[in-house]
């Protein structure tokens, strides 16, 4: 537990605390990620014993222990002391303070959620006298209880006013608890009638997001879109008792009429922040034309964005996947898409975990699959949208001719490898896995590896409009820091020889940051610039022509800078500010013609030649009269020429 008397500022570890809990899911988990020890729960304080700019003395403390789960200090944590009389045998997720009638509630569950919980119950300890009471509307020791607790609060106006909820409940809905007269009598925000029936106390307004009933239509009982689940926060307005709101896995749900519950009424549940949803972006491609964004998201989908000022109505569907792992689109024929995504295949057995669009993205089918494919993986459109290549995860890479009707193996390309397209030649594809690059220029159907050495993860793309050329961005190999596309033992660059970009006006600013994941060739050593002959410290430089169709000419350079010792030129130091001033020169000194600055080669343009502006050989010898300090005055010397 940390404690801060700055607002958050600093923070200082409250050492008198005794027992930071010891709960984890499954401390013999071998990925780690259910061995944590869930440690302090719910810190909540009594502000009865604390005036302005004193500190609050009573505290109590939820931690994850199920033996010794709430905790207590009377002297603003100086010494702390376990509650006496309380439950054991759950741990408590939610510790709230009723400071009006003198009563601590505490929710517990049997597990620390929240995908999971099965039992547990709501106690009220009086602070007055010590006394523990069980509240729950169901309680653990009944056969009807599936659920533990959480959720829990108070209307502050109506201190009597509590609410709870379920953790967890998955089927067929989370259910709310609500009582007028401090947990002694309990009604259900919805209850079954004559199964499969189920009659509510709310009724739902998703108008402005209508993508919360993710297009589904399922058997009763259950119902789209449902109530929530995981709602571990649920909170009353302290200032106004008809407003409340709740956490779930979709949205923030809430309610401005919440009393009518108490009338026999049916409140009404809305979004109470619009657009948001507890999401991941997993990929997005911007077509050239139609719909300016298509997106890739977990849990949801994905959607086609006709407006960006606006949440689309809703997610992809005909396929529906859960998660959109990859998108594409053919960059001559930006209609055709391809998407690939996951979903519980126990679910939907017959469903293909790729799907292809001809519309841009409007309307979506789906084709077959090879056997044995359970994820999405990456998929890539050719660039005039006659074949994919698709590399599921965990299966091998595959290609169709057409929209998935049939696949067949690609040889050559490793398991879990990231696919792209050319985005001019249609039968040109790659592939990264490993640290490794690979290319096809049979449509998918052969891959031969080519650059080794790469980072081991990484991200790339090809550059629309110019054939063969790709961007790359990963950590350099051995390092896990932010990614660049120059790598300490070689880069790959490749530019145009001839492009209405040459002018050195219109050439934009070299990035020279070393906190840009990207960088220009003008950024890094000068080993780096392209020439015929080594430099002292480099190794040498090859270069080769090659010709990728018969009207786009280009030069590919590969250096190798293993072993550069040299210092940088004027061209790898130079940046978008103004040059730095020259250092004064004795007026002796010999000037003499300079030399012309090695030219910086840019992605896509070269600076233009700029002859050297002619210079005398030789100044003229003027003596130098240097002032010396007066001891008197203590002025600064200075020189006259």
């Amino acid at each position: 537990m940390w404690r801060s008397t700055d607002s958050g500022v600093t923070w200082s570890k409250v050492t008198a605390f005794p027992n930071p809990g010891n709960y984890a899911q499954d401390p013999n988990d071998v990925n780690g990620y259910l061995t944590d020890n869930q440690g302090v729960t719910w810190v909540t304080f009594d502000k009865r014993t604390g005036t302005l700019g004193n500190t609050t003395q009573t505290i109590y403390v939820g931690v994850a222990d199920k033996q010794n789960t709430v905790y207590r200090t009377t002297n603003g944590g100086t010494s702390w002391e376990r509650v006496a009389g309380q439950p054991t045998g759950y741990l408590s997720h939610k510790g709230v303070l009723d400071t009006a009638g003198g009563n601590l509630y505490v929710a517990t569950s049997d597990t620390g959620g929240p995908y999971d919980g099965a039992k547990g119950d709501v106690w009220k300890y009086n602070t007055a006298t010590g006394v523990w009471t069980q509240i729950s509307p169901v309680p653990s020791s009944s056969s009807d209880d599936y659920f533990g607790y959480n959720g829990l609060t108070i209307d502050r106006q109506h201190p009597n006013t509590i609410m709870v909820a379920t953790q967890i409940s998955w089927w067929p809905d989370v259910i709310f608890f609500r009582s007028t007269d401090a947990g002694a009598t309990w009604t259900r925000i919805w209850d079954f009638t004559s199964y499969p029936n189920r009659s509510f106390r709310y009724k739902m307004d998703v108008s402005r997001s209508p993508w919360l009933s993710l297009g589904a239509n399922p058997q009763p009982p259950e119902v789209s879109p449902k109530l929530g689940w995981m709602t571990e926060s649920l909170e009353i307005d302290p200032f106004n008792s008809n407003r409340f709101m709740y956490g779930t896995g979709a949205t923030i749900y809430g309610s401005t009429d919440l009393t009518t519950w108490d009338t026999g009424g049916q409140i009404t549940i809305k979004p109470m922040a619009a657009g948001l949803e507890e999401t991941a972006v997993l990929d997005l491609i911007s077509p050239p034309s139609g719909a300016p964004l298509i997106s890739g998201l977990g849990d949801i989908g994905g959607f086609r964005h006709t407006n960006l000022d606006a949440v689309p109505a809703m997610m992809f569907q005909s396929p529906y996947f859960t998660s959109t792992t990859s998108l594409d689109y053919a960059e001559l024929n930006p209609s055709v898409m391809a998407r690939a995504g996951n979903f519980a295949d126990s679910d939907r057995p017959n469903d293909s975990h790729a799907a292809f669009s001809t519309d841009g993205g409007a309307n979506w089918f789906q084709g077959s699959e090879p056997g044995g494919i359970n994820e999405g993986g990456t998929i890539a459109a050719a660039a005039d949208g006659s074949r994919f290549v698709w590399a599921p995860k965990n299966s091998a890479p595959v290609y169709s001719v057409g929209f998935g009707n049939t696949w067949t193996a690609a040889s050559g390309l490793p398991q879990n490898a990231v696919v792209e397209s050319d985005r001019v030649l249609s039968s040109n594809f790659y592939g990264f896995s490993g640290g490794t690059f690979y290319r096809s220029t049979n449509g998918g159907a052969t891959f031969a590896a080519g650059a080794t050495g790469l980072p081991a993860t990484a991200t790339f793309k090809a550059v629309p409009g110019v054939a063969g050329e790709i961007w790359l961005a990963g950590a350099p190999p051995g390092s896990s820091d932010r990614p660049t596309v120059a790598f300490p033992s070689q880069r790959w660059r490749r530019y145009r020889q001839r492009t209405p970009w040459a002018s050195a006006r219109a050439r934009p600013a070299a990035r020279t940051s070393r906190s840009s994941p990207w960088r220009r060739s003008t950024g890094r050593r000068a080993c780096t610039a392209p020439t015929t002959a080594p430099r002292p410290g480099c190794a040498s430089t090859t270069t080769s022509t090659s010709t990728a169709t018969s009207a786009t000419r280009s030069r590919v350079t590969r250096v190798s800078t293993a072993g550069c010792t040299s210092a940088p030129t004027a061209a790898a130091s130079s940046t978008a500010t103004a040059p730095a001033p020259r250092r004064r020169r004795s007026p002796h000194h010999r000037r003499v013609r300079p030399r012309r600055r090695p030219r910086p080669h840019g992605l896509l343009h070269r600076r233009p030649r700029r002859r050297p502006r002619r210079l005398p050989r030789r100044l003229p010898r003027r003596p130098a009269r240097l002032a010396t300090r007066s001891p008197a005055s203590g002025a600064a010397p200075s020189r006259e020429r």
